[in-house]
């Protein structure tokens, strides 16, 4: 995965470590589950600098727990349904792109404040 900003550049060539310990019989409830080591990291890059950023561990149970509660109780949700929205408008963005061979910019005005966001330094 290739993220390009005005300023900086996040790549990520590794996937989720998570199906690969599942098929090696490691589950959620074994310590370090889904935990990346350093080399498969993704990395962003300002200017001529590059640094590793630690990978978040996912929490899918707690991602369908959260679900459930928001769909059977009226809990809120794990995620803004909004947010999700406009997570959809950028991957068809980079499929666009990809297709087109060309910058697809997103025009929302919640992507724009995000990438304002997102334009500053480390």
């Amino acid at each position: 995965m290739r993220v390009l900003g005005r300023r900086a550049a996040y790549t990520k060539s590794h996937r989720d470590v998570q199906e690969s310990w599942l098929r090696s019989g490691r589950g959620p409830t074994t310590p370090g589950y889904g935990n990346e080591s350093p080399d498969q990291w993704g990395r962003l890059g300002v200017g001529d600098e590059s640094r590793g950023i630690e990978t978040e561990c996912g929490n899918y149970s707690r991602f369908y727990a959260q679900t459930e509660s928001w769909l059977c109780e009226g809990a809120p949700p794990p995620v803004n349904p909004e947010d999700s929205m406009h997570a959809l408008e950028i991957v068809e963005a980079a499929q666009r792109s990809a297709a087109e061979r060309q910058i697809i910019a997103c025009t929302t005005s919640e992507f724009s404040a995000a990438s304002r966001d997102c334009d500053s330094t480390p």
